[in-house]
């Protein structure tokens, strides 16, 4: 019984925390295990499917959902929340740029999609 392992950040009422959620294979195949979460430890993949519990295929040679180890979970964690950190200020940009041009409100455009000017900077960083 192979388990995997999933980090997620909870608010809670004493403040951050770091959740561990555990994944155990109820099936293998030759390119997959069959995971559900820890909760249902001890059922069978039978048991598993007559109940329509959700089951996570988790890849053997890699993974974007759970990982081996927790060392492996909690660096896959880290790289996610600085990706989403860096979506946010990309966000943040796009807003702040958005509402120093809203005094003007001179949209430019066809079809009801106002263009803003000087704004051709953002469409470059993302695409």
């Amino acid at each position: 019984m192979k388990i995997f392992y999933k980090m997620s950040l909870q608010q809670s009422t004493a403040g951050l925390e770091v959740r561990t959620d555990k994944y155990v294979s109820v099936h293998e195949t030759e390119c997959f295990h069959f995971c559900v979460h820890n909760y249902y430890n001890g059922l069978s993949y039978d048991k598993v499917k007559q109940r329509n519990i959700k089951v996570r295929r988790i890849d053997k040679r890699g993974s974007r959902f759970a990982f081996s180890t927790e060392k492996e979970a909690y660096a896959n964690f880290l790289w996610l929340k600085k990706l989403q950190l860096n979506h946010l200020k990309r966000n943040i940009e796009k807003v702040n740029f958005f509402l120093s041009f809203e005094e003007n409100k001179d949209l430019s455009g066809d079809f009801n999609c106002g263009l803003i000017p000087d704004s051709y900077k953002f469409s470059i960083q993302e695409y």
